[in-house]
């Protein structure tokens, strides 16, 4: 009598919670309208609020569409009427492919899957010169471009496919003049060359450094050149490989 009992209990509990629970997960899935419809401020970085649903770059919420997870293809507007977003989801989230538009009518950002575990984005400034080209593996930036609003490139990153180690990674000033670059020299012992650089494109401090999985980072390693701005060597150290600074005769 007593099992009968407690299994009616728990239904009576399971009938009364659930409504909440499933209330619950719709209100903090789903995208407030405010955000739908409304710019707001979200220019700033370009529209990133559907990035959310995109498994395929990290994001792990779901979407409802109508109190059911939306499946299909799905649009929303701005407020003056102009389409904002079209994606195509499946279980709540964006797969394959979506698009994001600015309130003018242009292409914000475009998303397309290339395989089971690759994709790429592309975003755009609100005149159509690109922003970033971002290329996924297994929803980790593999290689990853941003560009300023002149066009030039600010900043190139190239991972390791294991995501361990960069291969390059390279700043620019808005000029289009390198600010610092770190490139991979020697696969098999992880060295790179290493340098910054003045505004005016003279070397300021340069290098080689290691990655050391030891401790999950770069050290300096050999001989590090540092430069004033007319190009005249102002300092010179020396490092051993495991990026401790050797004492000078």
């Amino acid at each position: 009598m007593s099992r009968i009992l407690r299994h009616t209990t728990r239904c009576i509990l399971w009938m009364l919670l659930a409504p909440l629970s499933i209330a619950w997960a719709q209100e903090e899935e789903t995208i407030p309208m405010s955000e739908v419809t409304d710019a707001g401020t979200q220019y700033a970085d370009g529209i990133q609020v559907y990035d959310r649903f995109n498994e395929r770059i990290g994001g792990d919420s779901l979407r409802y569409c109508n109190g059911r997870l939306c499946d299909g293809w799905v649009e929303d507007y701005h407020s003056n009427g102009k389409l904002k977003h079209r994606g195509y989801y499946a279980q709540g989230r964006l797969i394959s492919v979506y698009f994001n538009y600015y309130e003018s009518g242009q292409l914000e950002r475009e998303f397309h899957t290339k395989g089971d575990n690759a994709s790429e984005m592309t975003s755009y400034y609100s005149d159509g010169q690109v922003h970033s080209k971002i290329r996924y593996k297994n929803g980790e930036p593999l290689e990853w471009e941003e560009y300023y609003s002149n066009g030039k490139l600010e900043f190139q990153e190239v991972n390791h496919r294991s995501f361990e180690y960069h291969i390059v990674n390279k700043f620019f000033y808005e000029s289009g003049l390198p600010q610092s670059e770190m490139v991979l020299v020697d696969k098999k012992k992880l060295i790179f060359d290493k340098r910054e650089y003045y505004s005016d494109g003279k070397v300021q401090l340069e290098g080689q450094v290691r990655y050391s999985k030891d401790v999950s980072d770069y050290v300096k390693v050999g001989t590090w050149k540092a430069f004033d701005e007319k190009g005249a060597m102002v300092s010179e150290d020396q490092y051993d490989n495991d990026g401790r600074l050797k004492s000078k005769p």
